[in-house]
């Protein structure tokens, strides 16, 4: 009876183990590992509703499906959410919106508040001079005690006197003498629009 060479044998058997060890990796799920609620830390009047989403993350770095989403709210009294993430403020407080899916929990801090509509601009009411100060003037936007300029809207309402660029939030160019009212708007994330105005005068 004719020997069968056992080196080939050997070289097949590891090939078809190699292979079931690649299957089985191949066809393993991925897992969900970490869930992001945006955004993160709003703010929303009583009475005023904002929409919460969440975004799920695999443990192979893709990004989850999620099929299982369950809301929950921390405070009822300060903050409700429905089962599709929108959030309404309750009560004056701070409450935490949270989104769980098979165990893995994601969360947002919702501040809720009786806020004011009025933004704060400075400087306020400015005479520059062209000659001394040069040809810009840096404004600045708050609201609540927050700094909101780089989110805010600036219009001038004597362009030939001062514009606004889109890409520099509240930096005025100066351009001839005269007078111009600045005019600033910010709409918070779930909440209504604020506005505030100054006056800027310029000289040669």
């Amino acid at each position: 009876m004719p020997k069968r060479p056992v080196l080939p044998l050997l070289a097949l058997a590891f090939l078809v183990a190699l292979g079931g060890v690649s299957c089985r990796g191949f066809f393993v799920n991925p897992t969900l590992t970490s869930i992001t609620v945006a955004p993160q830390n709003a703010s929303v009047n009583i009475g005023a509703t904002l929409q919460f989403t969440a975004t799920g993350v695999n443990n192979d770095g893709t990004n989850a499906s999620l099929h299982n989403l369950t809301w929950t709210t921390s405070a009822s009294n300060i903050a409700s959410v429905t089962s599709a993430g929108l959030a309404k403020g309750v009560g004056s407080g701070t409450a935490t919106i949270t989104a769980t899916d098979g165990g893995v929990t994601g969360s947002s801090t919702l501040t809720v508040g009786s806020t004011s509509n009025t933004l704060t601009i400075s400087p306020a009411n400015q005479t520059v001079s062209l000659s001394t100060n040069g040809t810009t003037l840096q404004f600045n936007a708050t609201l609540n005690g927050q700094d909101v300029t780089s989110s805010t809207n600036w219009s001038s309402s004597n362009s030939s006197v001062a514009v606004f660029s889109a890409s520099s939030p509240g930096l005025a160019t100066l351009q001839t003498a005269g007078s111009t009212t600045i005019t600033a708007t910010h709409t918070p994330a779930g909440g209504s629009t604020a506005s505030g105005t100054t006056s800027l005068t310029v000289t040669q």
